[in-house]
């Protein structure tokens, strides 16, 4: 996957500022005891290659903002924090979080709340929104958008989705 930043050079021309293949990736595995997606994490060695196993899931960050100083996150390591951050559900006020995540077969996430408002597609495979209503089988196209709304997630087969949140919260 590669990663364009775009914006206006020294000349005022519209250019790519920033290009990088090495978007950084985590996986994890599943568990009904801990939070609603992941117990153990660890970053992906070949993102290109990588695909999840049973009951577990990978997560790559395309893009995160940031307010001070107001951005993009680049690549310094110093721009990822443990919490909020990086393979964090929490989207601090002022902040959007830009993510592809792929789920294995047997993947099933704990109902959860992001207090986030989060627009979702899927990509790849199939995969169930839980709510506390009904559940709702989404493809390759279909789109979710949840405003601060309970929610889990389940694949029989595995999928791929991308989803971007955004902080309800003004900074």
């Amino acid at each position: 996957m590669m990663r364009y930043i775009t914006g206006v050079d020294a000349n005022g021309k519209s250019a790519v500022l920033h290009r990088t293949d090495s978007v950084r990736t985590w996986t994890w595995t599943n568990s009904s005891e801990e939070a609603p997606h992941f117990v153990e994490r660890r970053l992906v060695e070949n993102p290109a290659t990588f695909q999840p196993g049973p009951h577990s899931g990978a997560l790559t960050e395309v893009f995160t903002t940031r307010m001070n100083p107001a951005g993009i996150v680049e690549e310094d390591p110093n721009d990822y924090t443990e919490a909020p951050g990086l393979m964090s559900l929490d989207v601090p006020a002022g902040v959007t979080r830009w993510c592809v995540a792929s789920y294995g077969p047997g993947y099933q996430s704990k109902m959860h709340f992001t207090d986030s408002i989060d627009f979702d597609m899927c990509i790849a495979g199939e995969m169930i929104l839980i709510l506390e209503t009904e559940e709702i089988v989404l493809r390759p196209g279909d789109t979710a958008y949840l405003p601060r709304t309970p929610h889990a997630w389940r694949t029989e087969t595995g999928g791929t989705f991308a989803f971007l949140m955004i902080s309800p919260h003004p900074k």
